[in-house]
């Protein structure tokens, strides 16, 4: 369990600093705003579309390898840590267009803070399932076996979301 915490540190740590850095650039271009929101509305229309399957956008499925990693003898804290640390780097296949998405209304924001409180909700969302699966394994083994049929219409339901958040943001009322 511990194991499993610091990893989602390690996750929440980059995806914070991301959110900032998205609020920030979004800061500096403040001027172009409503320009850069409706680019940023139809960005996050498309990426809601290829949540949805209508639109697939295979260059956010592929997964790149530049390291082969040797298992390492470090203890479970650090270990977990240095996992969090690059699987939110380098990790994003199932979080392509959720993440492009929020990185997107980040900057769109404008804020450093309020793109770092984005990406840290994100980073709390996405780490619950972990830390989930980790206190009950065998029971949430049980449960996804249970729910995964319904796993496609899930995604689905939620990129339609996004594709009306990025309408809503494209014409300034998000």
């Amino acid at each position: 369990m511990i194991g499993v915490l610091f990893f989602v540190l390690g996750l929440s740590i980059v995806l914070f600093l991301e959110g900032f850095l998205a609020g920030t650039i979004g800061s500096l271009l403040f001027q172009y705003q409503r320009l850069l929101k409706i680019i940023f509305g139809a960005l996050i229309v498309l990426m809601g579309l290829a949540m949805t399957g209508l639109r697939p956008l295979s260059f956010l499925q592929r997964e790149r390898r530049l390291i082969s990693w040797e298992r390492r003898q470090l203890p479970p804290v650090w270990s977990g840590l240095f996992l969090g640390l690059a699987f939110s780097l380098a990790w994003t296949p199932c979080a392509g267009p959720v993440l492009a998405a929020i990185l997107t209304l980040a900057a769109a924001s404008g804020d450093a803070w309020r793109g770092a409180g984005l990406l840290l909700i994100y980073s709390i969302g996405f780490a619950l399932p972990f830390l989930l699966v980790a206190v009950f394994v065998t029971r949430t083994l049980l449960i996804l076996e249970k729910i995964r049929p319904a796993l496609p219409w899930i995604q689905r339901i939620a990129g339609l979301a996004f594709v009306a958040m990025g309408i809503l943001l494209a014409l300034g009322l998000y």
